[in-house]
């Protein structure tokens, strides 16, 4: 298999002073922040992790221990940076559960990116660049560092100042640049994971993607794939309750799912069920 052109390094030295608490030992749906970071970034991909300690993660990482801890992401980066082989790393942050999403679709875009660009970095809802999760070119990396006398306490601003950085708007959702600052954030995280232990994202804030959230979360957990018609679905919800009785919504398209699995297609079952519901009266039989 060929290697990737990229590494990521994760950074998981900081303080974690909002927090309280270390952020990378901090446990969300029972992994820590770490590993789910980690495990988000694809297996061919060579991972280097900036720590005080070793870490314990369930994968093969390089571990880069800072001289001096609590450096700041600088410090941290070109700590981890002495150990990249690779033309391009991605910097992802210890409490940025969907890093490594990100860091891939970045890596994607990278063989089309002019050679004058130095960082792809991505821009948030709010248009603000997420520097910590971004893709940055080797040696272009290590010249901007050069020129600093010290990395220790660095501002990151001061390193994307001599960077010819661009931005990028993700394909993938903004959402997955939520990171996790507070404990209000911590526990919003964990309310998204399911009992299972599987990581999934925070929920959407808007009512149809909360509803695609749960659609695609739902279809995961019953080992469904293809597409669902939620506008059909709902409709027929709609006008069992409507026409026939409230309780007959649920069983309804329960019924609808029955005559799906068994060979009609989706759009046929919603229709002559809705026909059925739109001409159904109180003494039908």
């Amino acid at each position: 298999m060929t290697r990737p052109l990229w590494t990521a390094v994760v950074l998981a030295g900081g303080r974690s002073a909002r927090l309280g608490e270390d952020k990378s030992r901090a446990e969300v749906g029972g992994r820590s922040l770490l590993e789910i970071v980690v495990r988000s970034i694809p297996d061919n991909v060579a991972c280097i992790v900036v720590a005080p300690a070793p870490p314990e993660v369930a994968r093969d990482v390089t571990v880069a221990i800072e001289p001096v801890p609590f450096g700041g992401p600088v410090s941290g980066l070109s700590c981890g940076l002495a150990q990249v082989t690779t033309p391009w790393l991605a910097v992802l942050a210890v409490d940025m559960p969907q890093a490594g999403d990100v860091a891939t679709e970045l890596a994607s875009r990278a063989a089309t990116a002019p050679n004058r660009v130095a960082a792809l970095i991505p821009v948030d809802d709010e248009g603000r660049l997420q520097p910590l999760a971004g893709l940055y070119r080797t040696d272009a990396l290590r010249l901007a560092l050069g020129r600093f006398p010290s990395t220790f306490g660095l501002p990151l601003r001061r390193l994307l100042d001599v960077l010819a950085v661009q931005p990028i708007v993700l394909d993938v959702s903004t959402n997955a640049l939520r990171d996790i600052d507070t404990t209000e954030d911590l526990e919003a995280e964990r309310r998204s994971v399911r009992d299972t232990g599987r990581h999934r994202p925070a929920p959407p804030h808007g009512k149809d993607d909360a509803m695609d959230a749960w659609v695609q979360a739902a279809s995961e957990a019953l080992d469904l794939d293809g597409e669902v018609d939620v506008t059909a679905i709902l409709d027929v919800a709609r006008e069992a309750a409507h026409g026939v009785a409230r309780p007959m919504a649920p069983v309804s398209t329960f019924l609808m799912g029955r005559a799906v699995a068994a060979g009609m297609p989706e759009q046929e079952a919603a229709r002559r069920l809705t026909e059925l519901a739109q001409g159904w009266t109180p003494d039908a039989s």
